[in-house]
């Protein structure tokens, strides 16, 4: 995936906040199987490498939370839906919800 624009919010400046953040972006960066799979619970269309390579990130925000909890939200175009904006938010690493907007 490439990274159109990245923003990030953290409720807690600390360095603890910064290798939390580091980490969590290296991992959105790797997280295929994951984006794969619930893509592949939740719509008709298979989701395959093809797709995966397909993905056009526009706008990725992650919420890094005093806590140590991270929330992301990315905005992408993928080549099932090309004419609709792919939607998904995560909690952790855990996909909470995937839509097209469109």
């Amino acid at each position: 995936m490439i990274f159109s624009v990245l923003c990030v919010y953290s409720i807690d400046r600390g360095t603890n906040s910064i290798n939390t953040l580091t980490e969590y972006i290296d991992w959105l960066g790797h997280c295929k199987d994951v984006l794969q799979k619930f893509y592949n619970e939740e719509f008709e269309e298979e989701a395959d490498n093809e797709w995966y390579g397909s993905l056009e990130v526009y706008r990725v925000q992650v919420t890094v939370f005093n806590t140590g909890d991270t929330f992301a939200e990315i905005t992408c175009g993928d080549n099932i839906w090309p004419d609709h904006l792919l939607d998904i938010e995560f909690n952790g690493k855990e996909v909470e919800t995937m839509s097209y907007d469109g």
